[in-house]
């Protein structure tokens, strides 16, 4: 691995915390639109207050649906570091497990191991309460 797909990788988080920050400020303006577009609705205001409410609306709509198209949307495809991380390393674990005899049986051990360790941390044992799922 080269330094600079290790930048990326210790980046990725960064990024998507980055590009997080508009798109919630787009959904903000997008709820100020709506709410001001359903004020300039109100049949009791004049004529000018609803075309300005309903205009304002529009606008804040519009740039709320911008923000979060251009900004969450692209945070989704941005994978997390441990996505990275998952990404690189267990195509290269796979592929020296399949080329070498002795490392044939780890796949075996790593399987128990997430086991045993899925076992300890359910929620049951966190509490300090055993649940037996075999007595059902």
């Amino acid at each position: 691995m080269t330094t600079w797909q290790m930048y990326w990788l210790v980046k990725c988080d960064a990024i998507r915390l980055f590009m997080n920050v508009p798109a919630w400020i787009g959904v903000g303006f997008f709820i100020i639109g709506a709410i001001s577009f359903c004020i300039g609705l109100n049949d009791e205001a004049t004529r000018t207050e609803q075309t300005n409410a309903i205009g304002f609306g529009k606008r804040m709509l519009i740039i709320g649906l911008c923000l979060i198209a251009f900004f969450a949307v692209p945070t989704t495809l941005i994978p997390s570091t441990k996505e990275v991380c998952a990404i690189i390393v267990v195509p290269k674990v796979i592929n020296s497990v399949k080329g070498s005899d002795m490392m044939k049986g780890l796949p075996n051990r790593v399987v128990e191991f997430a086991y045993d360790w899925m076992d300890e941390m359910s929620p049951d044992k966190i509490k300090g309460v055993v649940v037996d799922s075999t007595s059902e």
